[in-house]
């Protein structure tokens, strides 16, 4: 069975993801290999593009960079990271969960 790009654990928001980093901007940039192919400007040195998806998805689900934890991934493209109790749902995320009913 393959996972879906997104699921819920009870008030957490797990999102798979597939970072390109070194980007010229911050776009989300589709669905990759079912994840969600995220663009970040950052290099993928020192942590820095982990800090830089962090903020990135703080500003989109309006949370605190606190409440965003990579659960896998950490030195890899591929990511898991689950989101606290996000206080909004960002238009691209919802296009998205449309998409994939289609």
């Amino acid at each position: 069975m393959i996972e879906p790009w997104y699921s819920w654990r009870e008030d957490t928001l797990i999102l798979r993801l597939h970072l390109q980093p070194g980007a010229k901007k911050n776009e989300v940039h589709g669905l990759f290999n079912n994840r969600l192919r995220i663009k970040i400007k950052a290099p993928p040195v020192a942590g820095k593009a982990n800090k830089e998806i962090i903020a990135m998805l703080a500003d989109e689900f309006k949370t605190r960079k606190s409440h965003i934890n990579i659960t896998s991934g950490r030195l890899n493209r591929n990511k898991t990271i689950g989101i606290m109790s996000p206080v909004r749902l960002p238009e691209w995320f919802t296009m998205y969960i449309e998409s994939d009913k289609r």
